[in-house]
């Protein structure tokens, strides 16, 4: 880890000077020395007159979190992104910005704008990751800052979403309170004709297969009938438990409507049976969850996988964005939004993969493709970019070859997902990287650096590379590279708990 530099006597003045000024501001106030000393000895001091732009968009990737030591920085609001006619936010001595931007490795939405003569500190990005880690108090400012911002864009979203906002909490109610009747239901012996009977008297679109104690047991619907039924030329005298899908899959009445959504998004499906104590009491469909929907979760899903080209795809990622935006306004909560968001992400990113590979010869090679970061640890926003890789297969003298006809594929997947919502990444943590591109061997070695190493620059990217998951291809290879990373790790704890 980076260790503060050795200071002359006047050098050590002015850190010490820097510290007392932290130490009156939160969260440095409660930062501890060691932490506190890490971040004064890193500082630097810029002037910026009145009138003068400190921070904005054109600037890029932000790489520096900025602290105003004295003066006064304003935040611009900017249409579509802040409330029409809202109120400039005004920072002053002690106060940071931009969190939100440092942390997801972007630029700043709005600028900031010196509005007196005023200096600011600023802190490099890697020391301000490695204070994350270093210090309790400093992580937890910086989680909080983001949660006031998600606060903040969610009440702006119901703002400007009036419909939305009618609905707000709604998926985040009980199942229970989405169940309007007594749901269609028989025994698993109940001839065809009767239960397409009960279906039609009751207007249902499925009717849920029973055992003796009221558990689901299965499930027919009607799209099941063209194919199970007439196609295949079943008599009506014949039983339900013949046709149906068996084992459905269910929800606890205390799930939320939210649960539900995702279910159908990963499966498929458009009915849910939902139980009490794993009795049937219910079933709720796509079309009860999202009847106020304009994009409905199976539509996305559907439209996914139809996409034949790179423009379905597209079209897909811009169905997600929206799908999103309506739910988060209607006050989704952040975990299971960010759940969701990943699970429809995946799909499209397999879409995208799938046919990028039909275009390249990769017969022959065993490949998969890695999700790292916050797609690894399936936590993704709308914002997220990219930050994939490739592992593959081959023998030391095969390596260099096999790396060549990989690279056109990786490089085609990284464009098509950028057109699709996923920003390229800044740092260029991509497949298309021929550093980030490595067979199994490769992996290994840089796994092994990383952990037997502790400067700044190691652990970030252990931060970011050892949260993966395999998302296309040979799944066997993340595995096996999975529990190599993990022996390397326990080997490192049992050596040095401390510094790890």
């Amino acid at each position: 880890m980076a260790e503060p530099v050795q200071n002359s006597p006047p050098v050590e003045s002015l850190l010490g000077s820097s510290i007392a000024f932290l130490k009156r501001y939160p969260p440095f106030d409660e930062m501890d020395e060691a932490a506190l000393r890490l971040l004064a000895s890193h500082l630097s001091l810029a002037y910026f007159p009145a009138g003068a732009v400190v921070l904005a968009p054109q600037a890029g990737v932000l790489r520096q979190l900025y602290i105003v030591q004295r003066g006064r920085v304003q935040l611009q609001p900017v249409a579509g992104y802040h409330a029409a006619g809202g109120d400039v936010v005004t920072l002053g001595p002690g106060e940071c910005f931009s969190v939100y931007a440092l942390m997801e490795k972007r630029a700043v939405a709005s600028p900031y704008t010196a509005a007196a003569d005023t200096f600011c500190y600023l802190l490099p990005g890697l020391i301000f990751e490695e204070l994350l880690h270093r210090s309790p108090r400093f992580r937890e400012f910086s989680t909080d800052y983001l949660r006031s911002l998600l606060r903040e864009s969610r009440r702006l979203l119901q703002m400007h979403g009036a419909g939305a906002a009618a609905e707000q909490h709604a998926m985040n109610r009980p199942l229970a309170d989405w169940v309007k009747r007594e749901p269609v239901a028989c025994a698993v012996h109940t001839p065809l004709r009767e239960a397409l009977r009960r279906m039609s008297v009751a207007r249902a679109g499925s009717v849920v297969v029973t055992g003796e104690a009221g558990q689901p047991l299965g499930i027919f619907t009607r799209h099941d009938v063209l194919d199970r039924v007439t196609l295949a030329g079943r008599a009506l005298t014949d039983a339900i438990g013949a046709v149906m899908t068996p084992d459905p899959a269910c929800l606890d009445a205390h799930a939320s409507a939210y649960d539900a959504a995702m279910l159908i998004a990963a499966r498929g499906i458009r009915h849910v049976p939902v139980t009490d104590q794993g009795r049937l009491v219910g079933v709720v469909t796509e079309r009860d969850l999202f009847a106020a929907q304009q994009v409905s979760v199976r539509d996305v899903n559907r439209t996914i996988a139809r996409a034949s080209d790179a423009q379905g795809l597209v079209q897909a990622g811009r169905d997600i964005h929206a799908l999103v935006r309506t739910l988060f306004a209607q006050g989704v909560a952040a975990e299971p939004l960010t759940r969701l968001i990943t699970t429809l992400n995946d799909a499209l990113t397999g879409q995208v993969i799938s046919l990028s590979a039909r275009q390249h010869d990769l017969q022959g090679i065993r490949w998969c493709w890695l999700a790292f970061g916050s797609e690894g640890r399936q936590e993704q926003t709308v914002s997220t970019d990219q930050d994939n890789g490739l592992i593959f297969a081959a023998d030391a003298p095969d390596e260099t070859q096999v790396k060549a006809r990989l690279l056109p594929f990786a490089q085609d997947v990284n464009r098509l997902l950028d057109r699709c919502g996923f920003p390229l990444c800044a740092g260029e943590i991509m497949a298309g990287n021929p550093r980030w591109c490595l067979s199994e061997q490769g992996w290994r070695k840089q796994f092994d650096h990383w952990v037997r190493n502790t400067d700044p620059e190691a652990l970030l990217n252990s931060v970011i590379f050892f949260d993966f998951r395999a998302l296309a291809g040979d799944a066997a290879l993340a595995r096996e590279l999975r529990g190599f990373l993990n022996g390397l790790v326990k080997e490192a704890l049992n050596k040095s708990p401390i510094a790890l």
